[in-house]
């Protein structure tokens, strides 16, 4: 087992590309579902070289796939880890794609050297006050929470939480640790986010993009290094490193859709990687759960998931037809919308499901006969996670949402 097949320790398509005066929204999950601010029209053209990418509107797609991410999380936790045998927690690495392709393209557009280093220290600064408002109010309310009702071990380990170390502490142990288990992950995108921003907004353009491929390359290689170094961990995957692949490759779309002829190398580059992603995914995921060189090709078969994700993400940031009405259906979306809520409370709710029957009198043989049933359960689980990440949403987060205004990614002109 490893960190991408994550255990339960218990039971509107139209193209996005639109006028360059649309505004841009707030954050869904751990990024922007658009991209940076808007610049004039006669400007595209001037400044495709030094990265701008064509303007682009909403992605209600990208919403979608959040949503589809969050759904393989909480079907790995709830349910059944491999669901026709595919491993639904790589719901994970599409959010570390995502997060990625959005957040890299946000900063690629703070990115203008006409106007000077000063607006890129802008952006870095209010970059972090959004990620900020964004990140943290949830994630420390429901830690203050979680510590409250003594959900174990959140008392005992609060110190690693705090301060998104989840991963680290994980990986220590070598097992899942409760309820905080999925925190890894949260641990691994601040920590990423620590330097990340800066290299882009800093580096040169050549010396970037060679720095995405080499993060991309490094993550498998650190993987099988790690694994065949340290035989008998099983949570490698959960470090940082591990991850840059599924960022990484996020990462290599946005930057390539910020060069001349963006859309179409874009698209190309997916193409290729969808075209290496299949077939390496399929080898090297067979072999694995078959036991042939199981070690290693379990610590392959992640990037090449990441490519297959990789062109999922580009193309329904563009705009799938057929499937897309589906990933853009309002209620779809709105799951998305809402889906750092989603993921962050989903696996307390089988304890809560426990508390609230032990509170309303119900006795152990009760509790027991209720939980054993499987769609009862699911239900109820999906019920409690749901609603309470919608009440999140929008009496706590999109108010606190709301101050991002005051913290722009590009001054404005005087």
């Amino acid at each position: 087992m490893n960190g991408f097949e994550f255990r339960p320790t218990s039971p509107a398509t139209r193209p996005i590309f639109t006028t360059c005066d649309r505004r841009r929204a707030g954050i869904p999950f751990v990024t922007e579902t658009t991209l940076a601010n808007p610049v004039p029209l006669a400007a595209t053209a001037t400044t495709a070289s030094v990265g701008r990418a064509p303007e682009w509107g909403r992605m209600p797609q990208l919403d979608g796939l959040r949503t589809l991410a969050v759904a393989g999380v909480m079907c790995a936790h709830w349910w059944n880890p491999y669901p026709l045998g595919f491993p639904a927690g790589s719901g994970v690495l599409l959010f570390f794609v995502i997060s990625g392709f959005l957040i890299t393209g946000i900063l690629l557009d703070c990115w203008v050297p006409a106007e000077g280093p000063q607006a890129r220290w802008h952006g870095l600064r209010n970059f972090y006050a959004r990620r900020f408002l964004r990140i943290f109010p949830l994630y420390y309310a429901t830690l203050a929470g979680a510590a409250l009702l003594n959900v174990e071990p959140v008392r005992q380990t609060i110190l690693w939480h705090i301060s998104y170390l989840t991963n680290f502490y994980l990986f220590d142990h070598n097992a899942w640790q409760g309820r905080i288990s999925h925190f890894w992950s949260l641990a691994v995108e601040e920590q990423f986010y620590l330097l990340w921003p800066t290299l882009v907004l800093f580096l040169s353009r050549r010396v970037l993009s060679r720095t995405i491929l080499a993060l991309v390359l490094l993550a498998p290689v650190f993987r099988v290094v790690v694994t065949l170094a340290c035989p008998g961990r099983t949570l490698v995957p959960v470090l940082t490193p591990s991850c840059f692949d599924a960022l990484g490759i996020g990462a290599l779309l946005a930057y390539t859709i910020r060069e001349p002829d963006g859309l179409t190398r874009g698209l190309k580059v997916a193409g290729w990687l969808l075209l290496a992603g299949v077939p390496g995914f399929l080898i090297t995921w067979i072999c694995h759960r078959r036991g042939i060189c199981a070690a290693v090709m379990g610590a392959i078969f992640p990037t090449f998931l990441a490519m297959i994700y990789g062109w999922l993400v580009l193309n329904a940031a563009k705009g799938f037809r057929g499937v897309g009405r589906i990933l853009a259906w309002k209620p779809v979306a709105y799951l998305g919308q809402i889906s750092y809520g989603l993921y962050v409370f989903h696996y307390f709710a089988p304890w809560f499901v426990y508390w609230l029957l032990a509170h309303l009198r119900f006795s152990e043989a009760q509790i027991e006969r209720v939980t054993n049933q499987p769609v009862l359960n699911l239900i109820a689980m999906t019920l409690l996670t749901v609603g309470g990440a919608a009440l999140s949403w929008h009496l706590y987060e999109k108010p606190i949402n709301r101050l991002k205004d005051r913290f722009a990614y590009r001054e404005k002109p005087a």
